[in-house]
């Protein structure tokens, strides 16, 4: 979703890298920054955040905040705005305009890719889960309780073959039914993980210690 992006600094001053008015320019650039919520796991994940020169500086990697459950959808409504700290630095992200909200995926070239761009993050799923299998990392999830979906879908697929299929470059799982994309594959409906503890800035932004 889109967001303005604030840098708050030590000295009190501010600075403003994103709008909250985002636009496209053309097809393919959008003047403006985005997130991505997940609110089943609480969770903000900010991947792009170090195209900030201070954020870039301290070579942290991408930002993951922690979304208190009564916030899940206050940003993106554009109730609030929400704030996580690097070092000294705080990273404010801020909510749209109201007529702005939708804009990311009204861009002519989205709208008119939105089925491939579903399908494309589909296969990547699917060989992201593949890889997590392979690397002997899916009993290391099955321990935690923050994925049950995740879960769900590992014991779903078990040791089935995956590979992409020549003819529709479609990522397929081979159950014993028959191959299926990711997006097919039968699970018993996951619990939802537990609720994210956050607390209040002076400013009365919530905040977050990714």
């Amino acid at each position: 979703m889109p967001v303005g992006v604030v840098i708050h600094h030590p000295d009190g001053s501010r600075t403003q890298y994103a709008t909250d008015e985002p636009r496209w320019h053309g097809e393919t650039t959008l003047v403006g920054h985005t997130i991505l919520l997940l609110p089943e796991h609480d969770k903000l994940v900010d991947p792009t955040i170090e195209q900030v020169p201070e954020i870039r500086a301290l070579r942290q990697g991408p930002v993951i905040g922690r979304l208190a459950e009564q916030n899940r959808h206050a940003l993106h409504d554009g109730r609030t705005s929400f704030a996580v700290q690097r070092d000294d630095l705080l990273i404010e992200y801020q909510p749209v305009q109201p007529e702005h909200r939708d804009r990311l995926l009204r861009g002519s070239l989205l709208a008119r890719n939105d089925a491939q761009y579903r399908r494309a993050a589909v296969n990547l799923a699917a060989m992201a889960l593949r890889a997590f299998r392979d690397a002997g990392a899916a009993d290391r999830i099955r321990q935690s309780t923050a994925f049950p979906r995740l879960t769900a879908l590992l014991d779903a697929i078990g040791d089935a073959p995956i590979d992409v299929d020549e003819a529709t470059n479609d990522v397929l799982i081979h159950l014993p039914g028959g191959p299926v994309r990711l997006d097919q594959v039968p699970t018993p409906a996951a619990e939802a993980g537990p609720p994210a503890k956050s607390t209040q800035s002076p400013t009365g932004r919530t905040t977050s210690q990714q």
